[in-house]
């Protein structure tokens, strides 16, 4: 009789535990603020993660848990994390690190565009006599190995006649390679807008920037998700791209300008240094999420990038949520563009039967594949309604990509 009460008193404890497990959400980013600070700083991703954007999109679902991880180790280490099943998504993984991953065997999935043209800054010590890049030959300087950081500087050396042979490299990550650079242990660095707070302080010298050179240089990253994780939730990994498309909007909006820069000093840099670093840029010419020609261009000269590192125009559960939303405007589009969905914009009823001309009389076209035209600053996107403003229908193909012309 005993064992009979103790085995009911057990069957109602289990039939009153949870029925649902957990549902863990887990986010890589490549890098860290000054200082390892877990906080990212000059994209969308550092956007979403301090307004708490993913975390917004799941309300909805109680059992979801989102973590969010800072790599100091940057893609490589990101890398490793994939590998042993430790993250579902990697928002902000660069083009090196993406296809060598890929190339490795992880499984992912490319789902937007996390950041380009980033500038690039060749620092050295105040009293260098070094002057230009050419300068560099045979000389030690810091740079962040298996990194994207490392393939803009390839791109660098290449177009002003060198190449990784001709320097004597030393593989630091971002934090060792100013302590090293200030120290006097390289003789030069390559890297972000983390140097330009220095060089006003007058602790090192900016010789170069990517910023007055050929405008197809730079950093490019992305937002990667694993293929088990897209496979198992595609409502979850469509919950995740909306989450972060909201973060581009508000990021590349230029009335949230300041804003964008005193939420990214939550990393450790003074806003004056996002301020200089975007001089005369508008914010939506790196932190668009269109995956247009330039992108495709530049991740398949970095590598090759497999048409499998795409998202899969069959078998993919997400992509069939939304296939028929996708706009094919445009010569040479990427089919990596389930992304654009989230918008759920309407073609203004003015606009109807206009032709594809923007008021101010520029003829609309999609960028070429060598290079995303600057916008210039103070050219304003179309007033449209707000990210998951109630839709009847879908909108026209024509006008979305148009709207991301402008917009991004």
């Amino acid at each position: 009789m005993k064992f009979a009460h103790i085995a009911a008193l057990i069957g109602g404890l289990l039939a009153s535990a949870p029925a649902s497990a957990e549902t863990l959400i887990r986010i890589g980013y490549p890098g860290t603020g000054i200082d390892d600070r877990p906080y990212a700083y000059g994209d969308y991703v550092a956007v979403a993660n301090v307004q708490k954007l993913v975390e917004a999109e799941f309300k909805d679902v109680p059992d979801a848990k989102i973590t969010w991880t800072f790599f100091r180790g940057a893609g490589p280490a990101l890398n490793e994390s994939l590998a042993a099943g430790q993250l579902d998504f990697a928002a902000g993984l660069g083009d090196l690190p993406s296809i060598v991953g890929r190339s490795r065997g992880l499984q992912t999935k490319y789902l937007a565009s996390a950041g380009s043209h980033d500038a690039l800054y060749l620092a050295v010590p105040p009293d260098s006599q070094l002057k230009t890049v050419e300068d560099l030959k045979g000389h030690k300087v810091a740079q962040f190995r298996g990194t994207n950081l490392q393939i803009a500087t390839d791109r660098v050396l290449e177009k002003h006649g060198l190449a990784e042979k001709d320097i004597r490299f030393v593989s630091l990550d971002s934090n060792s390679a100013t302590a090293a650079l200030i120290s006097g242990n390289v003789e030069a660095s390559f890297g972000g807008s983390e140097y330009l707070d220095l060089a006003k302080r007058g602790a090192v010298k900016i010789i170069y920037s990517t910023k007055n050179d050929d405008p197809t240089l730079g950093r490019n990253a992305g937002l990667l998700v694993t293929a088990e994780f897209e496979k198992a939730h595609p409502e979850f990994t469509a919950k995740v791209v909306r989450a972060f498309v909201k973060g581009a909007r508000f990021g590349s909006d230029e009335a949230n300008r300041q804003a964008v820069f005193e939420l990214w000093s939550k990393a450790g840099l003074p806003v004056e240094s996002f301020e200089a670093d975007f001089k005369d840029e508008r914010l939506a010419h790196r932190l668009s999420p269109v995956v247009d020609d330039f992108i495709m261009a530049r991740y398949k000269r970095s590598g090759g990038a497999r048409q499998s590192l795409w998202p899969d125009q069959e078998g993919r559960r997400h992509r069939q949520l939304v296939r028929d939303q996708v706009p094919q405007a445009g010569p040479g589009r990427p089919e990596a563009r389930e992304l654009l969905v989230h918008l759920r914009l309407e073609r203004p009823e003015s606009d109807r039967g206009r032709s594809r001309t923007h008021q101010s009389g520029e003829q609309l076209r999609w960028a070429p594949a060598t290079a995303r035209p600057r916008l210039a600053m103070g050219t304003a996107p179309p007033v449209l309604p707000p990210i998951g403003a109630a839709s009847s229908r879908l909108p026209a193909p024509w006008f979305l990509a148009w709207w991301c012309r402008w917009a991004f």
